[in-house]
């Protein structure tokens, strides 16, 4: 794997929503980024792996879409319990408003952000392959403490062109989660 492509990716996190702090140089969280977002249950941790040009209005617009009912949500055990994929569905789920927008606060209240910045032009190849490494987490049982990991992300994304090797610096968790480095290719990629 000598002619691997390589990059760095320094994790930044934890982000709190409810308990945000700006960083020490705020201008960081608006640069080009990988993220995760991590949620605990009872039972389980979900992960979803994203890019964006911007973190900091990135997680706005995570955020703004919890509280506007329009993602899914779980209960406390990690089960759905709104899904506001069909208009007519979601709009007659307005009916009890309170008890969604209640939901829509516990899942904020468990989201924890880490993010690192990236290349433009290597997001969406950083992105599928995080994407993978979640899945392959997913499918062989992995777990954070004794919750299970689930991939939140529906589809795989860009698998990278050539073989990749990424090393995690930074933040303790997506370390623990990731690993020290991560390859492509994968020889468990699902």
């Amino acid at each position: 794997m000598s002619d691997a492509e390589s990059a760095v990716l320094d994790w930044q996190g934890p982000i709190r929503p409810t308990a945000f702090v700006a960083t020490d140089d705020p201008d960081i969280m608006q640069e080009p980024a990988v993220y995760l977002c991590a949620m605990t249950y009872d039972a389980v941790v979900t992960i979803y792996v994203g890019m964006t040009k911007n973190f900091l209005h990135r997680l706005r617009d995570h955020l703004a879409a919890t509280l506007g009912l329009t993602y899914w949500l779980r209960d406390d055990a990690g089960r759905h319990c709104h899904d506001p994929s069909g208009v007519a569905e979601y709009l007659m789920s307005l009916n009890d408003a309170q008890a969604l927008q209640d939901l829509a606060r516990a899942e904020i209240e468990r989201m924890t952000w880490f993010f690192a910045p990236a290349e433009p032009q290597a997001l969406p190849f950083l992105e599928g392959l995080l994407i993978r490494r979640v899945r392959v987490l997913e499918g062989a049982g992995a777990m954070d403490g004794f919750r299970r990991i689930i991939s939140e992300n529906g589809q795989a994304g860009r698998a990278p062109s050539g073989p990749l090797v990424v090393e995690n610096r930074g933040a303790d968790w997506p370390l623990g989660i990731l690993g020290a480095s991560v390859e492509w290719p994968m020889a468990d990629a699902a």
